[in-house]
């Protein structure tokens, strides 16, 4: 959804994961600090909890500040074509304004009592799927510490995460995981800090919308 102070709609700040994001909803949906909630990341499903809802001047400061960066980018963006090819020039800088646009996530609807217990049900089969993985990274002899497993709420996907010294080939191990699981499966290599989040919940560092803690 586009970013407009007029539009009909509130902001909210939700915790999925370890991640904390804004997102919309519509203004006659009535969402409270706590609700559980399905939303759409990219093509997935997570779910996610509201930690904080914007008041008036809250949604208004983020707003002018997510259109202020985008129109920065714009600029940038459309400098840089400047110094293109003229005869390319139409054309990139179209793609440039398209970028015009801010848009933010969007709430899908809140859980029923059905998607908290398949939310559940999801994080007992990660635990299963962290034991499966470990044994087959084992299998490949590959030098990874696996840190954790996580469905997307509909299962389509399966992420693996891990921290390692050295760049890894996974290639195999992926088949491998995909070929058990029947699902797209993820594997990411992470940092130490990103380890950190995993491992203290989406709260580690996490910063309220005006600079409170």
């Amino acid at each position: 959804m586009n970013i407009d102070k007029n539009n009909k709609s509130k902001l909210v700040k939700m915790s999925y994961y370890t991640h904390n994001d804004i997102f919309t909803y519509d203004i006659e949906q009535e969402l409270s600090v706590g609700d559980n909630c399905i939303v759409q990341i990219n093509d997935d499903l997570e779910f996610a909890t509201v930690v904080k809802i914007l008041d008036h001047n809250e949604q208004d400061k983020y707003i002018e500040t997510q259109n202020k960066n985008c129109s920065q980018n714009c600029s940038q963006n459309c400098a840089k074509q400047n110094n293109s090819k003229s005869n390319n020039s139409n054309n990139k800088n179209q793609k440039a304004n398209k970028k015009t646009s801010v848009v933010i996530k969007k709430i899908l609807h809140k859980c029923s009592e059905e998607d908290n217990n398949k939310h559940l049900q999801n994080q007992e089969d990660e635990k299963i799927a962290f034991d499966i993985c470990k044994e087959k990274i084992a299998k490949h002899n590959l030098k990874i510490k696996l840190v954790n497993a996580h469905y997307y709420f509909n299962k389509a996907k399966l992420l693996f995460e891990f921290v390692s010294e050295t760049r890894i080939d996974f290639r195999e191990l992926v088949k491998d995981l995909a070929s058990h699981f029947h699902t797209r499966i993820e594997l990411r290599q992470i940092g130490v800090r990103d380890e950190a989040k995993i491992l203290f919940g989406a709260n580690f560092n996490f910063q309220i919308i005006g600079g409170k803690h």
